[in-house]
């Protein structure tokens, strides 16, 4: 992209963090409750998938998302 920052994400295990940082899914998203002013939330949204996958997302107001693809 022309203007653009790029960086380099070095590897993240979201299992070694204590206390444990909660993964949802969409079976377990609506206990999630609301976010705080700059927090986070980390979502599994597949695993084991192949091929072209499409997801839809909907984001409330002032919400920005971030795509961590492995």
């Amino acid at each position: 992209m022309p203007n653009s920052i790029t960086y380099s994400l070095g590897s993240i295990n979201f299992y070694n963090y204590s206390p444990s940082t909660p993964i949802y899914t969409s079976s377990t998203l609506s206990s999630a409750g609301t976010l705080k002013s700059a927090s986070n939330r980390f979502y599994l949204a597949g695993s084991n998938l192949s091929g072209t996958n499409t997801f839809k997302i909907k984001l409330d107001s002032g919400v920005a998302l971030t795509v961590l693809v492995r």
